[in-house]
């Protein structure tokens, strides 16, 4: 709704203004009729804003005592009438007087707390309950999963412990496979293995035979097992996520445009409490790929060290040679 409010200038002159309905208030002491104005800026925008009629008043407004002429459901209805209040003789303006304390005007937040306190109190009391009440429950719930989690991580131990013991004993015996998969060492090897997944008989055979491998009970031990059986560790090198070359000499592969090797990896790494995402295993193969030449060369200085120590020194012919020149 919007009013065509009378006021008076600084010049003492009167004038008329079309305003939304929430920018004219009374007071709340003295009842007194109140428009509030966007002074601050030209009148361009002013008119522009009265017009969009959404924008709330603010503290640094102007607050003039005003008489309500008329309402009207539209600001154009609002604004011809107004220009026809306009085309009046001047000498029919008769002056009005404004309030002997200015101090008597609040402020347009101090005039509507009388109303809107209360609805706007209660309103927010309620969200903020709501709210409470949704942060307890989300933690009941984290708590409950967490316990179960763990619940299912205890009977899943006991349960490999059990498997083992009967295999020990003979009761059961071990899965077995006739299957059998040797690690790819080059891109092209890797792409051939992305091809065979498509068949269902090759897929099935190679999920048995990496279930029966991967022993490991958590999920990214079991991702990282499945890396090892799957891609050599020179072929790791030369693999990245994306297919994002780290120099322009080298050649790299992107696992992400492998999906049938993804959803293996996926179908391996879920364990009974967690389920492999593809977020998940981008995280997990970004990670192992990037640093993957660093293990390799780990690794390699790691058997060098152990193959020089384990060669045994020979102290006794040491001692000979020794006696014999002296």
């Amino acid at each position: 709704m919007f009013l065509v409010v009378e006021t008076v200038n600084d010049n003492g002159e009167k004038e008329w203004k079309v305003a939304p309905k929430r920018w004219v208030c009374i007071t709340k002491n003295t009842r007194r009729t109140v428009l509030l104005w966007p002074h601050e800026i030209n009148s361009v925008w002013q008119n522009h804003l009265a017009k969009e009629g959404v924008c709330r008043p603010m503290k640094s407004w102007s607050r003039k005592v005003c008489v309500v002429n008329q309402e009207f459901p539209t600001y154009d209805a609002a604004d011809a009438f107004m220009k026809v209040l306009m085309a009046e003789p001047s000498s029919s303006r008769a002056s009005m007087q404004l309030p002997d304390e200015p101090s008597e005007i609040h402020s347009h937040f101090e005039i509507q707390q009388a109303e809107a306190d209360p609805l706007d109190t209660t309103m927010l009391a309620t969200i903020k309950d709501m709210v409470a009440s949704l942060m307890k429950r989300s933690a009941r719930v984290e708590k409950q999963n967490a316990r179960i989690a763990k619940q299912n991580n205890i009977l899943m131990s006991k349960m490999h412990e059990m498997e083992e013991m009967l295999i020990k004993a003979g009761i059961i015996e071990k899965k077995k496979s006739d299957f059998h998969f040797n690690p790819t060492k080059t891109h092209d090897e890797l792409k051939q293995l992305e091809n065979k997944l498509s068949d269902d008989a090759f897929r099935l055979k190679m999920v048995e035979w990496l279930e029966i491998n991967v022993v490991e009970r958590e999920s990214e031990k079991r991702l990282a097992c499945c890396l090892d059986l799957l891609m050599a560790q020179e072929l790791r090198t030369k693999c990245t996520w994306a297919g994002i070359q780290r120099k322009p000499t080298d050649q790299t592969l992107g696992i992400r445009e492998l999906p049938n090797l993804k959803h293996l990896f996926k179908t391996i790494g879920s364990t009974p409490t967690e389920i492999i995402t593809d977020k998940k295993l981008s995280k997990f193969l970004k990670n192992k790929l990037r640093n993957a030449k660093r293990r390799l060369v780990s690794n390699r200085y790691n058997r060098l060290t152990m193959a020089i120590s384990s060669v045994p020194a020979n102290d006794n012919d040491v001692s000979e040679s020794i006696d014999k020149e002296s």
